[in-house]
């Protein structure tokens, strides 16, 4: 008599090589995520939304940054640049208080 469902040992067994098929998978198409250090950066917190950006402010046009404006660990916002008459703003000073 054929058994209709699968032993448990062998759902286990695929579910492993599953799993590992799915790792390899991940980890074999380059590099996940290339940032740059964020040690020099300016959080904002209030609730579930924070923003992450240069000391300057600014959310450059790069898509090598984990800067910008999340809401419950999603971001909505990647860049902002603020220029006036073509230029970089000069930052006058920045606080954590």
């Amino acid at each position: 008599m054929r058994r209709l469902f699968p032993s448990r040992r062998a759902e286990a067994r695929r579910t492993l090589r599953d799993r590992q098929t799915l790792k390899h998978r991940l980890l074999s198409h380059g590099l996940p995520s290339v940032t740059r250090s964020t040690a020099d950066t300016i959080v904002l917190k209030q609730g579930d939304l924070f923003l992450i950006a240069d000391p300057d402010g600014q959310l450059p046009a790069t898509t090598t940054h984990g800067l910008g404006l999340y809401y419950r660990d999603c971001r909505f916002l990647w860049t902002y640049e603020l220029r006036l008459d073509g230029g970089a703003l000069v930052p006058l000073g920045a606080g954590a208080r």
